[in-house]
């Protein structure tokens, strides 16, 4: 196969993966939420914002999405 065509047919199932999991389910929201809280550094400030030593407030938006 030319490396050509290798390539255009990569670039078709890296779109579909991509497409197919643009968008985070709930499970995956709450665990890729929980880790930012639980990792969070700031440059700017010196205090450990880390959960669960410090409470967070989180505010969640959720939309449509038609492709």
């Amino acid at each position: 196969m030319p490396f050509g065509k290798e390539l255009s047919n990569f670039s078709t199932k890296k779109d579909r993966y991509e497409k197919k999991n643009r968008f985070l389910n709930n499970a995956q929201s709450a665990a890729d939420s929980a880790n930012f809280m639980k990792n969070v550094k700031f440059d700017a400030i010196d205090e450990d914002l880390t959960a669960p030593g410090t409470p967070w407030i989180y505010y969640g938006v959720s939309r449509v999405h038609n492709p």
